[in-house]
């Protein structure tokens, strides 16, 4: 991609996270609008909390917890990224070239993280969704243990792009504890491999219908073949069931299946209370 007058490239080195993040946001605030990371070395929090329009583009190995609070930035890693990709992520989208470490997309709320690697163990941990936002991940490789564990909502996709005919992309405890959302796994998988309250079925035509347009630009972003994509079939696992842990509450509690969990933006009570309206303290990462 051209360079604009928009653009910054920063030599980053043994550059201090806090010392990076400062100088992207106050960059940010003079009109730069997309950042060229050369030289990373392990900064933590890389395009924490970044806003729409911010694109950073990294060139090395970033941190924990890359593009967490991510609130609508594209962040694009030439290589491999360490564990907590896309933690607690708003909206935007992030693109690893390699493979990523333990939980991305952890607690993911929107947007879109494509690996075209592998990742480690509990990808997807408690991902939801809520209205119109729905979260997609994409693996392209293989992925460890307990992938999806406590999924609420959105969109989880393992490829096993490389793998043999008889080689499962996923491991054990796969969707364990889910009570929402869907994981879609190509290739092999068992029924052993699934975790507790997780049922799967072949993958139907309307299934396909809802991933396709996100297969198709995974597949575009890192030059796939979406016809080899495509000519694997897909296993669908999702929770078994309205409510698979219905069990667990006691008669007292009244919860029914009408009951639904609603997310709501309030302020903190303890901001709320506050006679002279001092918000809560914010952790500068």
């Amino acid at each position: 991609m051209r360079e604009t007058s928009t653009d910054l490239r920063i030599q980053v080195g043994t550059t201090h996270y806090r010392q990076l993040g400062d100088a992207i946001r106050r960059k940010r605030a003079e009109g730069y609008h997309r950042f060229i990371l050369e030289k990373v070395m392990g900064q933590r929090y890389i395009g924490a909390g970044m806003e729409e329009g911010v694109e950073i583009e990294i060139h090395g190995v970033p941190g924990q917890d890359l593009g967490v609070f991510n609130g609508g930035a594209k962040i694009v890693v030439h290589g491999n990224a360490q564990d907590g990709v896309g933690n607690t992520m708003n909206d935007g989208f992030i693109i690893v070239h390699g493979n990523v470490g333990d939980i991305p997309g952890h607690m993911v709320r929107n947007g879109r993280i494509y690996v075209r690697g592998s990742a480690g163990f509990r990808a997807g941990i408690m991902m939801k969704e809520y209205g119109s936002r729905h979260p997609v991940m994409i693996i392209g490789e293989s992925i460890g243990d307990y992938v999806g564990e406590y999924m609420a909502g959105g969109t989880i996709v393992v490829l096993g792009y490389s793998l043999g005919p008889d080689e499962s992309p996923v491991r054990h405890h796969v969707a364990s504890g889910i009570f929402g959302g869907d994981i879609y796994v190509r290739g092999p998988i068992a029924e052993r491999q699934l975790g507790q309250g997780a049922v799967m079925f072949p993958a139907a035509q309307a299934d396909m219908e809802k991933v396709l347009p996100y297969l198709e630009e995974y597949s575009s972003v890192f030059g796939l073949s979406l016809e080899k994509i495509m000519s694997v079939s897909f296993t669908v696992i999702k929770r078994a069931g309205e409510r698979p842990y219905g069990n667990l509450y006691v008669p007292s509690s009244k919860i029914t299946r009408e009951f639904r969990p609603v997310h709501r933006n309030l302020t903190p009570p303890c901001a709320h209370a506050c006679p002279v309206g001092i918000p809560n303290p914010v952790i500068k990462i």
